[in-house]
């Protein structure tokens, strides 16, 4: 089975955009070059209509430049130009309105080999996350994707599918340029097992791939359970527990994920599955967000069945006391002088969320903008949004315009507070901060990982959690009914760590055979950017981490393909990351000089340094006032901070060698 990515790294020259601004005459003046492009003359694809779209307030465009990138220029606003050979050109717009704005935007355009097509099969196989059925007669559905080059509006390409049962379909696809994609179901009526199979042909040119094996058996059965709510942990139902709905239940065999589900109102689970292997049933009691339960019976979380039929296999969870509030804060769109967005995904791990705040402290060069429909407040550099515990997720969005004086790579950070604080059982994790670059253009449709890692191949220590991000806007011209994105992960990421962290929008998940990770987002109705630019954005968030065993050096990569209806995907950037055994050798800094303990801390907070100096300590709140100053000369010093309220607090020590910074918590 091809791996998605490959294709997609093929596709990334397309949709490669760079943008660079100068300064203006008049500073009142704001012109933005923009343009778009495309083929002519397909499937000669070396003709190349480019279409203007720049815009400016006040004052009017009085003059177009375009450098090809081939050594040829034009001053006509939509001009059609023919390159001579193929290749990447860099074409750049440069447009002066007369009041001496000038802004210039550069796009990557590929011109492929003209005369010559081709047809790359993408994926091939059931649009499931295992390729086992039961019971004839089985509905399979297939999915099919792939991309092409030099093919017309007015071309096909012969799709022929061979089931392996004896049986095959052929049928058309109408004007594949550059990509194709459908779903289709086909019913196996009897038990065995079949090896599909499809040939995309069109002009001279052929793909063919084989799916993966198609099992459908005839001695299926049952596996099933209850998950219930067990207030008394005395592992039985009895009076006071409850069902627990929409809990996340994995079905594995031989250490692999090849099902999930999740309980229904009532809180059943099911899975009809074959009789022979032996099965593992695991309860995900954190459930991707909200309801961080604790498992009471079976010990271990798991039942391991033998047989089917198989019912009885019930969990029983408590809920922890009080509440833990987390979640992720996302920052897109830092272009000086440009509106920019940031987004916040708050749940509460326990079951007994609060009402209370959240709290964005934004950069200096970002101001908050005012929001129309009054969800949130702004005092000050600070975003409020206020929640109830009527659920335990909260996601919201606001506006951000970046200062002018920004410039390309400066980093933008701000810091997401969730409070309460006190009564918190984690208070550490109820701070997030977040930055991103400060960019001179942004692709609203892209993909963000956190830690980026360190240095030029992105380095990160083995067993690191990574924070990715996959952002989409809907920049066509009408709403978008349904959007899935496809994520293949690379295989050495481990499965069985990943979790979802934050959406935007309501959505399911499930995991297509190759480790693809499925999120889709039925019924959207995502408005386009002309109609509704703020609510034209979504996101989802996941976090997972390196498969334990994964050798120095390695490098994970990681692209996602985002489809809005039945167009053409959306291929975002490749993140990469590499395993580096030493770098906790490598780049140790100034916090290895100091220990501070305990922290949490309740009294006393102790503080000691490697060495003897002068330096200045203060501790800082979160609203950055200094609540407490001293000047220490030893390698030992005791701060007080009995009289400090539960919270989050900053170190911050300054030395002859720089300033440090470091987070406590005092809990009381």
């Amino acid at each position: 089975m091809k791996k998605l990515y490959h294709s997609y790294l093929k596709l990334i020259m397309l949709t490669m955009v760079i943008l660079l601004t100068s300064f203006n005459n008049d500073s009142s003046a704001q012109c933005t070059a923009s343009f778009n492009w495309n083929y002519a003359a397909a499937p000669d694809s070396s003709v190349i209509q480019f279409i203007d779209m720049s815009s400016t307030s006040p004052g009017t465009i009085i003059d177009w430049f375009w450098d090809y990138g081939d050594g040829t220029s034009d001053s006509s606003q939509n001009p059609v130009h023919s390159f001579r050979f193929p290749g990447i050109y860099t074409v750049c717009l440069t447009v002066t309105t007369d009041l001496g704005c000038t802004d210039t935007l550069c796009m990557s355009v590929m011109i492929p080999s003209v005369g010559i097509p081709f047809i790359d099969i993408v994926f091939f196989g059931p649009d499931s996350i295992s390729s086992i059925f039961c019971t004839s007669p089985a509905n399979a559905q297939f999915m099919l994707q792939g991309q092409t080059n030099g093919f017309s509006t007015t071309d096909s390409v012969l799709i022929e599918v061979n089931y392996g049962d004896g049986n095959d379909t052929t049928f058309y696809l109408w004007n594949p340029q550059n990509f194709f994609f459908t779903q289709w179901i086909y019913s196996y009526a009897n038990a065995g097992t079949y090896t599909a199979q499809v040939i995309v042909s069109g002009r001279g040119v052929a793909d063919t791939m084989i799916s993966v094996p198609i099992v459908v058996n005839s001695n299926c059965g049952p596996l099933a359970g209850t998950v219930y709510l067990d207030n008394n942990t005395d592992c039985i139902f009895n009076s006071g527990d409850t069902p627990l709905a929409g809990i996340n239940i994995s079905l594995s065999t031989g250490g692999n994920i090849v099902a999930l589900t999740h309980t229904d109102i009532n809180g059943v689970y099911s899975f009809n599955v074959p009789n022979g292997p032996l099965y593992e049933i695991r309860v995900h009691q954190n459930n991707w967000y909200g309801g961080n339960y604790v498992v009471n019976c079976p010990a271990g979380g798991n039942f391991i069945v033998s047989t089917v039929p198989s019912s009885g296999n019930d969990f029983y969870l408590s809920c922890p006391a009080g509440f833990d509030l987390t979640g992720t804060v996302t920052l897109s769109g830092i272009i000086p002088g440009r509106t920019g967005r940031v987004c916040v995904f708050a749940y509460d791990r326990g079951c007994n969320a609060p009402s209370g705040q959240i709290k964005v402290i934004l950069d200096p060069m970002l101001t908050a903008l005012p929001d129309s429909q009054s969800s949130y407040t702004i005092s000050g550099d600070t975003l409020i949004w206020n929640y109830t515990p009527s659920q335990n997720y909260w996601s919201y969005c606001a506006n951000v315009m970046t200062s002018t004086s920004a410039t390309l790579g400066d980093t933008a950070c701000v810091t997401m507070l969730l409070e309460p604080v006190n009564g918190d059982t984690n208070p550490a994790d109820n701070t997030v901060i977040q930055c991103a670059p400060v960019r001179t253009s942004w692709d609203p449709n892209d993909k963000l990982a956190f830690p980026e890692g360190e240095g030029p191949t992105n380095a990160i220590r083995p067993g690191t959690l990574i924070d990715f991000t996959i952002r989409f806007q809907n920049t066509g011209t009408a709403e978008a009914y349904d959007i899935y994105i496809l994520d293949t992960l690379d295989r050495n990421f481990d499965l069985n760590s990943f979790e979802i962290t934050g959406h935007s929008h309501p959505m399911s998940f499930n995991i297509l055979t190759g480790d693809i990770l499925r999120f889709t987002f039925n019924n959207i109705m995502l408005p386009d950017s002309n109609t509704n630019e703020p609510q034209s954005h979504g996101y989802v968030s996941y976090r997972i981490r390196p498969l334990s065993g994964t050798t120095h050096g390695t490098v994970l990569y990681n692209t996602a393909g985002i489809y809005f209806d039945y167009n053409p995907p959306v291929i975002t950037n490749t993140t990469m990351h590499t395993i580096d055994f030493t770098l906790n050798v490598n780049n140790l800094t100034s916090n290895s000089d100091i220990s501070i303990y305990p922290n949490p801390a309740s009294d006393l907070i102790h503080l000691k340094w490697k060495t003897s100096e002068e330096r200045k300590v203060e501790l800082v709140n979160m609203q950055g006032s200094v609540i407490l100053g001293l000047n220490s000369v030893s390698q030992m010093q005791t701060v007080k901070s009995n009289k400090l309220a539960s919270g989050i607090y900053f170190l911050r020590i300054q030395s002859n060698t720089g300033i440090s910074t470091h987070k406590i918590i005092i809990r009381r």
